[in-house]
């Protein structure tokens, strides 16, 4: 089986909710796909560039995969 169900993935909510504030304060690190997001005081904002998945949902999982591995190794060396 192929796609978001494939991966085990089910979208919820259904439709994108705002962050807010404690979803920001909270956050040890803060990934945006393209939407403007004002970071708590001092906080890393990382913006990842990514196919929507409407246009390929493999291409889009893939160069998600690709920030993902990135992101876990930088916080490993980090530590």
């Amino acid at each position: 089986m192929k796609g978001r169900a494939g991966d085990g993935l089910v979208p919820a909510p259904a439709r994108p909710r705002p962050v807010t504030l404690y979803d920001l304060e909270s956050a040890t690190r803060v990934v945006s796909f393209g939407c403007a997001i004002t970071p708590a005081k001092g906080q890393r904002v990382d913006q990842w560039d990514a196919p929507n998945i409407s246009d390929g949902y493999e291409t889009a999982r893939g160069r998600i995969v690709q920030q993902v591995e990135r992101l876990v190794a930088d916080l490993a060396g980090g530590r």
